[in-house]
């Protein structure tokens, strides 16, 4: 209802979340000292002002209503506000597949094979804790190759028998690029991030040489590498640290997350200093809401009388 309380702080507390004007009453505030604006918004730093007063060197009595958290009525399930969708984090996904005498490992078939196939027991190694024999012979004509539908990144592991490269893509990969792990013997290891989404081949590069085992691994769910970000606000709104274009009750919660030394994701910065004295602290956060609620006061000039 845009009165600057959230939906599930309202339902929590017994407030109305489609009507404006119930931020102006004093219903939560057994006491009837508190608008239901102010008692959410001493909320957000309720637990900062504790904090800072047991760091006083004299005791400070403060009169704090009550109030419950979202998730304290029963059926109701915290954070979960009309209209918010589920957060999907990315996963990765790694298919591999290993040569020691034979094709290994290659689950639902994800890589195919063409051309000659050799195994020879000149280029073995040790790598990720497993030993192998006889690792894959690259011939001239040997074609690995795989699709991936998303980024990628591909690690190759390569026997040290001989300085021979190997391709990916028709692109030489450069033995002064490659490293060999802790734990490894007898190989070498690529890896290539950033390989785009599409079909990839594995090739013999400058001469003869063994692999032992290859990875792809791609990211689902990651943001589109081709997203413009957001445009940067040319006339910024003091006290607006969340960037969302108003300074409202959002904006205490993230400057006070802020002095916590818990600073959100996108958070502004350069309009955190509210009272503009040069250093940003919880008198900030006071002016902050002093102007949330003087903004409210004008846009509900009749609602502010205790009913």
């Amino acid at each position: 209802d845009r009165d600057g309380i959230p939906d599930d702080w309202e339902l929590a507390n017994g407030l109305n979340p489609n009507n404006a004007a119930d931020a102006a009453l004093f219903t939560v505030d057994s006491e009837k000292m508190y608008s239901n604006l102010e008692v959410y918004l001493n909320a957000l730093v309720e637990d900062i002002m504790k904090a800072c007063q047991a760091g006083g060197d004299d005791a400070v009595s403060e009169y704090y209503p009550e109030w419950k958290k979202p998730g304290d009525t029963p059926g109701e399930e915290p954070g979960d506000e009309p209209g918010d969708e589920p957060t999907v984090e990315p996963t990765s996904v790694t298919s591999t597949v290993s040569f020691d005498g034979s094709d290994m490992a290659n689950p639902e078939d994800f890589f195919t094979y063409s051309g000659k196939h050799n195994f020879n027991s000149k280029f073995a190694g040790k790598y990720d804790g497993t030993d192998y024999a006889k690792g894959l012979k690259m011939e001239t004509t040997t074609t690995i190759a795989f699709t991936t539908t998303a980024t990628a990144t591909v690690t190759i592991v390569q026997s040290t028998w001989s300085e021979h490269t190997v391709k990916l893509d028709d692109t030489e990969l450069a033995v002064s690029t490659a490293t060999t792990p802790e734990g490894a013997e007898g190989v070498r290891v690529y890896t290539v991030s950033g390989v785009a989404a599409g079909t990839h081949t594995i090739t013999r590069g400058s001469g003869e040489s063994g692999l032992l085992y290859i990875a792809v691994t791609t990211l689902t769910g990651d943001p589109d590498p081709g997203t413009e970000p957001d445009p940067v606000d040319p006339d910024p709104v003091l006290g607006d640290v969340d960037g969302s274009g108003t300074a409202d009750a959002a904006d205490v919660t993230a400057l006070a997350a802020h002095l916590a030394g818990l600073t959100p994701e996108g958070f502004v910065g350069d309009v955190a200093d509210v009272n503009q004295d040069g250093t940003v602290d919880i008198a900030d956060v006071a002016a902050l809401i002093a102007i949330i609620l003087n903004a409210n006061a004008n846009d509900n000039p009749n609602d502010n009388e205790n009913e």
